[in-house]
């Protein structure tokens, strides 16, 4: 199984992590200070993290103060570091998805 990331304004971005990519990157992600990186711990625990802007920046704070060992980890962050900084513009939260679930809680917001 695959996990994508899902924007609120734009929907569905791209593949990011196979289950065990995410479970690796939520594993480093763990290790850090949730204090230090309340968003990142946030999307780690919870799926989901807003405002993207500030995640963006402290992904990009923890891969220069503690990179992850796994050279998989690090590719994994820097790609969601990409993907976050292409939706600045247009997005304001971020959800890592199975795609199950997403657009079909939209649908019974009306």
């Amino acid at each position: 199984m695959t996990y994508s990331l899902y924007f609120d304004a734009t929907g569905y971005d791209s593949e990011i992590a196979t289950t065990t990519g995410l479970g690796d990157l939520r594993a480093w992600i763990e290790g850090l200070d949730a204090n230090m990186y309340p968003l990142l711990a946030e999307l780690a625990s919870e799926g989901a993290a807003a405002p993207i802007a500030e995640l963006g920046n402290q992904l990009e704070a923890a891969l220069d103060d503690s990179p992850p060992d796994d050279k998989t980890v690090a590719r994994t962050a820097r790609n969601l570091l990409v993907r976050i900084d292409a939706h600045l513009k247009t997005d304001e939260v971020a959800v890592i998805s199975d795609g199950v679930g997403v657009e079909d809680d939209e649908e019974g917001e009306e």
